[in-house]
């Protein structure tokens, strides 16, 4: 008899990674590529933890610039290195 595969229900993303993927979002949007530069702010919904982490992650990529704004506001800048194509 051959074995069933045991079905394994879809997890529900975590805090962090719905953050995650609503700057990516934001990030992938054709606007924010041309101008390499997004603001973003912490949603009020959004774990005070996961925000610092992900702005703690950032800031450890060479390739980003972070800047800190009003009212929380964060500036995150990048150049493409063109010559990589």
């Amino acid at each position: 008899m051959a074995k069933q595969a045991k079905r394994q229900e879809p997890r529900a993303p975590s805090s962090y990674e719905v953050l995650v993927a609503r700057l990516q979002r934001l990030i992938s949007s054709p606007p924010v590529q041309r101008a390499r530069a997004v603001t973003i702010r912490k949603l009020e919904e959004e774990a005070q933890e996961d925000w610092e982490r992900l702005l703690e992650e950032m800031r450890s990529n060479d390739g980003l610039e972070i800047e800190d704004g009003e009212e929380g506001a964060v500036t995150i800048r990048w150049q493409v290195d063109e010559s990589a194509w």
